[in-house]
């Protein structure tokens, strides 16, 4: 079709015509018709004005940058969603600066279309001017997690943001990453996730909290045994977390840990046998507390403080 008729269909009384009209100049990638479509993104109808966003996208004219930043503004979310993805494509490397200064609030937007397509543009064209914060903000919106936790410290912010990511695979594959990088700001959050509905998560956020070996969550981890809710998961994390910092937690933390043979549970909660079924496995055994609470015991000895008899001898 000729150029001239499809920027004449661009002018027509139909919202559907002139949408269809955009996507065609979007197809021809002809820039001939970058005036025609920068004048239409005001057109009074929203989904004229986002075909138009991605037709200026696919053609990719520099001339369209500008434009494009400006109707950012739009009232309507997929309008500025189109105009999102646009600006990934729409390379004005005067404007680079301030199209990034734009896209990076929505990696914090409400909907995960627009984040996602903020990170996506925001890769094109942030370059070296991305702070290790932003990049690795990018990186928790496009679930690059390893990339995330390459980067360190600098992604604690955002992966403690994923945490409340309403998927269960997000939570623990950021619980993860955390874990990767180990700082102690982590340590609060990953103690929230001991409660969280997804057993995996649970178990996950016990795992990391031994990994970092922070004091702090051996009171949440008792509790979280003693409740019966995901026994094996909790003894295994204050396993590994009394081998490295038995010497640090305090006296009644220890006292605790030493008892917990006698009011635990024998056989692991209802939340671990979902878990298992779930993950196709066999029902788990009772868990074994002798380790942790002699562990707990021979610090509490070495400390020269009185301790009860034995797990085996109690029962």
């Amino acid at each position: 079709m000729l150029l001239w008729w499809k920027l004449e269909q661009l002018k027509s009384i139909s919202w559907r015509v002139r949408s269809r009209a955009a996507e065609k100049l979007g197809a021809s990638r002809d820039p001939r018709a970058v005036a025609a479509l920068v004048k239409a993104l005001k057109d009074k109808d929203p989904n004229v004005r986002a075909a138009v966003a991605g037709a200026l996208g696919k053609i990719g004219d520099p001339k369209a940058a500008g434009p494009l930043l400006e109707a950012l503004k739009d009232h309507d979310h997929s309008v500025r969603r189109a105009i999102v993805e646009a600006l990934g494509t729409v390379r004005d490397e005067n404007l680079d600066e301030k199209v990034s200064d734009r896209l990076l609030p929505l990696l914090k937007d409400s909907d995960g279309t627009m984040r996602s397509a903020a990170a996506r543009s925001l890769e094109a064209v942030g370059g070296n001017r991305l702070s290790d914060r932003h990049r690795a903000a990018i990186a928790v919106v496009r679930m690059k997690w390893d990339e995330a936790a390459s980067i360190g410290p600098p992604a604690v912010e955002s992966l403690v943001a994923a945490l409340s990511d309403p998927k269960s695979q997000v939570r623990v594959a950021a619980v993860s990453a955390l874990e990767k990088i180990g700082d102690e700001r982590a340590i609060p959050p990953l103690i929230d996730m001991l409660q969280d509905s997804d057993a995996l998560v649970q178990e996950t956020a016990a795992s990391a909290l031994a990994s970092i070996g922070d004091t702090r969550a051996v009171r949440p981890l008792v509790a979280l045994a003693a409740e019966g809710s995901l026994v094996t998961a909790a003894v295994k994390a204050l396993d590994r977390l009394l081998e490295r910092t038995a010497q640090s937690i305090p006296d009644a933390d220890l006292i605790e840990i030493a008892a917990l043979h006698r009011r635990a549970p024998q056989g692991d909660g209802e939340g671990q046998k979902r878990s298992s079924a779930l993950a196709g496995a066999a029902t788990p055994q009772p868990t074994d507390f002798s380790h942790v609470s002699g562990l707990a015991r021979t610090e509490l000895i070495r400390r020269g403080l009185p301790v009860g008899p034995p797990p085996s001898a109690s029962r």
